[in-house]
């Protein structure tokens, strides 16, 4: 028998329709699922990866610190202002001489000859302030003005003087260690010879002053101090009593006042005296009463500054009048004024 070979009838299937669309199920695609006969499975989309997270944002390096900067350069230490001697010690005094006077020299040594003394304790106005010959071991010069002369004298004999430790003025508004005229308050006198005359004014009383006066006219102290010698040996009739030449020059009557600061005062040619040595005396003080005395061509009062050589008769110093104009040095034919008022 010849088989025949049958042909299955294909299975009936439902028609070809679509899957109802169902929203959000992603495109309309129906696919069988083969464990299920006649029946569609959606199949959803794979997830969406979430975006990859952003790195965090870098930080930023640490500021480095601005470099330090270097400390300022200190300045150079200031160097000191020079010293000026002459400021420090504008004037000095003489000391240590043993009452002698100090020689002046015309340079910073002992090696020439002196131009002029210096009294003991005068005090003068510093020049400049030098080294030179070492004198006691000191090698310290003054080159000093006193007025009248400028030289070079010895530290080893000199100390610096303040100004400031001078005693102050009086009620007259003058220092008490000035000197003034001899004349009594308020006169008025001419000065008949001055400093360094031809006539008589040189050598020992180089700076010697001569006012005209009449006979037995008050003379006045011209600084305070200490009458040291009075001398009233010559006496109305004696040969020189009313003057002479050169023969009577030791024929002079006299009164000598020392003074604080170791120099002295002559009044000479007078007739008498008005104190007693050994007296204190106050300036503008009557002292004497003018004559002609000694070596004398007329009435006239004489007077000088002398050093303290230990005698009657000194050398004499430079002096200058607190009430004098100028350079308070009045000059031979000058007509002057006294303020010497006690």
């Amino acid at each position: 028998m010849v088989a025949t070979l049958g042909l299955l009838a294909p299975a009936a299937c439902s028609p070809e329709v679509a899957l109802p669309y169902e929203e959000g199920l992603g495109p309309e695609i129906a696919t069988r699922d083969p464990a299920v006969s006649g029946t569609f499975t959606p199949v959803a989309p794979p997830p969406e990866e979430p975006p990859p997270e952003e790195p965090p944002p870098e930080e930023p390096p640490p500021e480095e610190p601005p470099p330090e900067e270097p400390p300022p350069e200190e300045p150079p230490p200031e160097e000191p202002p020079p010293t000026d001697p002459v400021a420090d010690c504008p004037k000095v005094r003489v000391v240590g001489t043993g009452g002698e006077v100090l020689n002046v020299r015309p340079d910073a040594s002992t090696g020439q000859a002196p131009v002029g003394t210096l009294a003991p304790g005068q005090v003068v106005d510093v020049i400049d302030v030098v080294s030179g010959q070492t004198v006691n071991g000191v090698d310290t010069w003054y080159e000093i003005d006193d007025g009248s002369m400028t030289g070079f004298v010895s530290g080893a004999f000199a100390e610096c003087h303040d100004p400031a430790d001078e005693p102050p003025p009086d009620d007259s508004g003058i220092a008490p260690d000035v000197f003034l005229l001899p004349l009594a308050c308020g006169s008025t006198r001419t000065v008949t010879q001055g400093n360094n005359t031809s006539f008589s004014h040189n050598g020992g009383s180089r700076y010697a002053f001569d006012f005209g006066l009449p006979l037995n006219t008050a003379m006045m102290a011209m600084r305070a101090g200490t009458v040291a010698y009075v001398n009233e040996s010559t006496q109305p009739g004696d040969a020189c009593y009313d003057g002479g030449g050169q023969e009577c020059a030791n024929q002079a009557n006299y009164v000598v006042v020392r003074h604080g600061d170791g120099t002295m005062t002559l009044y000479a040619h007078i007739n008498s005296a008005s104190v007693s040595q050994g007296d204190p005396v106050a300036r503008g003080q009557e002292v004497a009463r003018s004559g002609s005395t000694g070596w004398s061509t007329g009435p006239h009062a004489h007077v000088q500054r002398m050093s303290d050589c230990g005698s009657w008769w000194c050398q004499s110093i430079a002096m200058q009048f607190g009430d004098v104009g100028g350079d308070h040095v009045p000059d031979s034919g000058q007509t002057v004024t006294s303020q010497n008022c006690p």
